[in-house]
């Protein structure tokens, strides 16, 4: 999976010059927009990708790998029903 640069960028090359100092803060943005394009391979249980060298990896992994985006982590309000038994996550009492 490779990570192509922006196809719009090309189309401020054919504007009048006068209206390039408007469009360069667009151009600064659009360069820093990574696109995943393609089909992913994932599994449907546990959610890890299959690379291009047919290898598994977490999510998480595979799109910090490919992209400069970072992750966090947290509960949904779903999933902190399911493993805690609670409402909601601010139900949970932190012991000290």
């Amino acid at each position: 999976m490779t990570i192509p640069r922006n196809p719009l960028r090309g189309e401020f090359a054919t504007l009048p010059a006068n209206n390039h100092t408007l469009v360069a803060p667009f151009l600064v943005a659009l360069d820093e927009v990574n696109l995943l394009k393609g089909l992913l391979s994932i599994c449907a249980s546990c959610k890890r990708i299959k690379d291009e060298h047919e290898n598994w990896q977490l999510l998480e992994s595979y799109i910090q790998a490919h992209s400069e985006a970072k992750f966090t982590h947290g509960l949904c309000p779903e999933c902190a029903r399911k493993l805690f038994r609670r409402e909601s996550v601010q139900d949970l009492h932190v012991r000290t």
